[in-house]
């Protein structure tokens, strides 16, 4: 081949690339939204600027953490993840039980996430609560595991349309493509006299697709205008929860297209909610 049939060649294949991927967006935004959405700064919180790029980007909030580090959430237990397709019919005391479970690949999943929903401000008034203990000198202590599975609205499943059939509302809960795992672990023994801890099965959910949602140009201005810099008050404290203790500094809506890639339609600042209490 000549170099001019491999210049053509190669520029052909990237023109391929380019309008399959130009196609797929605008698909995605064509018909009626999976799901559309108002959402916060506590939700949706915007990512430090890279001084070599001058894009913006946000980031989704999820249980007040922002890269949804809930490694092992409640619901997903043994029945939840045998649903997903992992073979959990191996006792985790057997002989073979961490061969078995550590064999199992990772699966793609959707889940099921309430995004400014009531579930969400629950879950933040029970922080902030635990904020006010601790600033008048009293215990304070974070929810238990019980209390956010009876405040939490997420759920998983391989069915794109079976998890919205049970999560019917469009204005609060998205669902995206996730990465589940089942894992097999004893817990280390530390200490003399200690008993030996009992193996274990739980899951991870994490990988959440996208992780980032790119901020159009057109709203760069929108953010300038906020009403607090980006040096302000911290966006998250020494557990990873975001944004505890200031008001939101403005509001996004964002659409989930028909493949669920969402995308931001408008930014509205939330004029004199930028000062502490």
């Amino acid at each position: 081949m000549t170099r001019r049939a491999a210049f053509w060649a190669g520029l052909a294949v990237i023109l391929a690339v380019s309008g399959g991927t130009l196609l797929g967006v605008l698909w995605n935004r064509t018909g009626t939204p999976d799901a559309v959405l108002e959402l916060e700064e506590r939700e949706l919180i915007l990512l430090p600027a890279e001084r070599e790029n001058s894009g913006r980007a946000m980031a989704f909030v999820i249980e007040g953490e922002r890269q949804w580090f809930s490694a092992s959430p409640p619901w997903l237990d043994r029945a939840k993840l045998a649903a997903l397709g992992f073979d959990t019919s191996v006792d985790a005391e057997a002989d073979d039980a961490e061969q078995h479970y550590r064999a199992q690949p990772r699966r793609q999943v959707f889940v099921a996430l309430e995004l400014g929903g009531d579930a969400f401000r629950k879950y933040l008034a029970e922080w902030e609560e635990r904020l006010r203990k601790e600033a008048a000198g009293t215990e304070g202590t974070p929810p238990t595991p019980e209390r956010l599975a009876e405040i939490e609205r997420e759920d998983a499943d391989r069915d794109r349309e079976a998890l919205r059939a049970r999560h019917p509302d469009r204005s609060k809960v998205a669902i995206l493509r996730a990465v589940a795992r089942i894992r097999w672990d004893r817990p280390e023994v530390t200490g003399i006299g200690k008993l030996p801890q009992s193996a274990r099965i739980d899951g991870w959910i994490g990988e959440l697709h996208p992780a980032t949602l790119t901020v159009p140009p057109r709203l760069h201005a929108m953010l300038e205008a906020l009403p607090l810099e980006e040096s302000g008050p911290v966006l998250f404290n020494a557990e990873r929860v975001a944004l505890l203790g200031r008001p939101s500094r403005y509001r996004v809506r964002v659409a989930f297209g028909r493949s669920l890639e969402p995308w931001i339609e408008s930014i509205e600042p939330l004029r004199n909610r930028g000062q502490q209490p």
